[in-house]
């Protein structure tokens, strides 16, 4: 992989991960996408760099971060935009933790948190970590969760605070068309483990989760 300072420049909000496989020294480069608005920026945004700087064609291609973490430590895949941290600790100690590992973390990254995906509103009112939320019996209460969705962008609201907003025009498909322009339905689940939530090896089971109501309401 093309190691050039500008290429960890560009990553946008945490680090960027690379791979020594390989499939890094061929002529085509593959740049592993997020599912998330600035990864995406940022996996297309190489796409072009990668070309007028090297004269390579770099493909862009919608991976999950576990499977990407795997290409990049089998050699298909040779950049990865974001690696948020410390959600991604566990992969990155899996595949990159010292240097005998394929993965290699770009040496320069944009100072972030990550407790929630919020905005600067959220921030302003201290809440920066569902900790911050402070109550220590908050997870036993009620909260208003609360999605607000246009034709220009989404805007997410907890308790009536902006959380987080997402412009539709920034959230595209490989093939240009957004999957937030067509019909949708709800689906209210739990989720347990995974990147944000932890291991759930010490979590007590059964757990109850209670929703008191859903509404949904058009604009006219």
């Amino acid at each position: 992989m093309p190691t050039a300072s500008w290429i960890w420049r560009i990553a946008l909000s945490a680090y960027l991960a690379g791979s020594f496989g390989g499939a890094a020294l061929s002529a085509d480069l593959l740049v592993a996408m997020p599912n998330w608005p600035s990864g995406q920026a940022g996996a297309n945004i190489l796409k072009l760099a990668i070309g007028e700087k090297f004269g390579l064609d770099a493909e862009v291609k919608e991976l999950g971060t576990m499977l990407a973490f795997a290409g990049l430590d089998s050699g298909e895949v040779d950049i990865v935009p974001e690696v948020w941290r410390p959600n991604f600790d566990d992969l990155v100690k899996r595949y990159g933790a010292d240097g005998s590992k394929s993965v290699v973390l770009g040496h320069l990254a944009v100072p972030a948190w990550q407790g929630l995906c919020a905005t600067q509103d959220a921030a302003n009112a201290g809440i920066k970590d569902v900790a911050d939320l402070g109550d220590p019996a908050w997870a036993s209460k009620f909260h208003v969760w609360a999605m607000v969705w246009d034709d220009r962008k989404i805007d997410l609201f907890l308790d009536d605070v902006l959380m987080n907003t997402s412009n539709l025009a920034d959230m595209l498909n490989p093939d240009g068309q957004s999957p937030f322009r067509q019909q949708h339905y709800l689906l209210v689940n739990l989720a347990i483990g995974g990147m944000n939530g932890g291991n759930p090896a010490n979590t007590q089971f059964p757990q109850r989760y209670e929703v008191d109501y859903v509404r949904v309401f058009q604009a006219e």
